[in-house]
């Protein structure tokens, strides 16, 4: 079951990771390595979001987002891309809205004395 949307908060700052593909390495009886492509042709995009300075009711809409997802166990779409982002994958920066979950363990905030820093991890499926 997805759950609802993520809208109403866009990130100061977002860092695309390099796209990873899902490798496995083992040895064969001719102690050469042997690479196993698990993820297909398709990588798995990661993106480090960074709230900088958000008011406390757009904490707690991050915060609840979080729980409501189970902390990434649910999925959900994206809404506030930047329009700098590639959000279809296809080369072009477009702020395309995607779908995906956030990254399990990856929410971190920190108090300030009028406002709130937040940075969050969402993986694109």
């Amino acid at each position: 079951m997805a759950a609802s949307s993520l809208t109403g908060v866009t990130p100061t700052l977002c860092n695309p990771d390099l796209p990873k593909y899902n490798v496995l390495v083992t040895q064969s009886e001719s102690m050469l390595k042997n690479y196993i492509n698990l993820s297909g042709s398709s990588p798995t995009f990661v993106f480090r979001l960074k709230f900088k300075n958000v008011s406390d009711a757009d904490h707690d809409l991050l915060l609840s987002h979080w729980m409501e997802t189970k902390g990434g166990a649910e999925s959900f779409t994206w809404k506030t891309v930047p329009p700098y982002i590639d959000g279809n994958h296809d080369g072009v920066a477009d702020g395309e809205n995607m779908t995906g979950h956030w990254v399990h363990k990856s929410f971190k905030h920190k108090p300030n004395p009028h406002s709130w820093d937040v940075d969050l991890k969402f993986e694109a499926i």
